[in-house]
């Protein structure tokens, strides 16, 4: 049975402090399998990406408006007219439709929704991998703290406790 033809609706929110958008994909196949991705990130940038698979439509559309209405609760705005649907009717046709930012992201979800599809020029995400921090604890290789913990200065008393001629001069 062919996947194709595949509908794809597209959706996008956006934050009402105007600092990042909320974008949701519905990829619904011939034979009945659905993926949801929801992707977010500062406004026009990659941001990052979750998928959802399922092979039943209802419960595919059930989850988006689930997430839709969560994210709308808390402060992203639903533009309707942003809303947009597309059919794809072959592999050139869905990728122009689902678009670069999510074909070159999901080469596993795509194989999974069209067994066989050429997924040249797409890639399965980065995981993280884990590797012991400096003090012990599991951190993602390649972690550099933001901010660089130093200890504290002495106090006045704890010098002068040390050194009972500190600040004479």
């Amino acid at each position: 049975m062919s996947a194709y033809p595949i509908v794809i609706r597209k959706i996008t929110m956006k934050h009402r402090t105007h600092e990042k958008d909320y974008h949701q994909v519905l990829i619904v196949t011939d034979d009945e399998r659905c993926l949801v991705v929801n992707r977010w990130g500062k406004r026009g940038q990659k941001g990052q990406m979750e998928f959802h698979r399922f092979s039943n439509p209802k419960l595919a559309v059930e989850a988006l408006n689930a997430k839709r209405s969560t994210k709308e609760r808390g402060g992203y705005v639903y533009d309707q007219r942003a809303d947009l649907s597309k059919d794809a009717d072959d592999e050139d046709a869905f990728r122009k439709a689902l678009g670069l930012i999510y074909w070159t992201g999901m080469k596993s979800e795509l194989e999974w929704l069209v067994p066989g599809i050429d997924t040249a020029g797409a890639k399965d995400p980065d995981l993280p991998t884990w590797e012991e921090g400096a003090d012990g604890k599991m951190v993602h290789k390649g972690y550099q703290p933001k901010h660089k913990f130093v200890e504290a200065e002495p106090t006045v008393e704890q010098k002068v406790a040390e050194n009972e001629n500190w600040g004479a001069w």
